[in-house]
């Protein structure tokens, strides 16, 4: 049995309207909010003849931290009722959304779920980059020769 793809799609829309496959340009749009987030840009698009996807990919501190993460965008896409594909190994965890009740294309719902889960990681795991150029070590090799010289010297 061969399903119409287009008669599911508009009736999956008409029931829910987040399920609104999203143009071009709107998903553009989407995603500049999305990654605005963050200095780098964690979502693109990935686009086939059969399907169109969110991506992203996001590395932790830790294995620990991988999980936490994890348990963080299940409660999300909990809440949402819309579920992610996801892939982790020790510190890195890969995430593709789309909605397959519109024939494996982006909308709306996904869009939520990369907003949500992008907030989660931007509050709670990403890293800034250590600042070791503006870093003023508290010794210097002279003030240490100076302190020893204090203390060793005769009154």
């Amino acid at each position: 049995m061969k399903i119409n793809v287009p008669l599911v799609a508009n009736a999956a829309k008409a029931m829910r309207p987040e399920l609104e496959v999203l143009s071009k340009s709107a998903l553009q749009a989407e995603l500049a909010t999305i990654n605005n987030v963050l200095p780098k840009p964690y979502w693109t698009v990935s686009e086939t003849s059969e399907m169109a996807q969110l991506k992203a990919s996001y590395t932790l501190k830790n294995y620990l931290k991988t999980w936490e993460f994890l348990n963080d965008v299940a409660a999300s896409s909990y809440k949402l009722k819309h579920h992610p594909t996801i892939t982790t190994t020790y510190n890195k965890v890969d995430i593709a959304l789309t909605t397959h009740d519109v024939g494996n294309k982006v909308t709306y719902m996904d869009t939520k779920l990369a907003t949500a889960i992008q907030n989660v990681y931007a509050s709670k795991y990403a890293q800034t980059a250590p600042s070791y150029a503006v870093h003023t070590p508290r010794f210097t090799m002279n003030r240490a020769f100076k302190i020893i010289d204090e203390l060793t010297k005769r009154d």
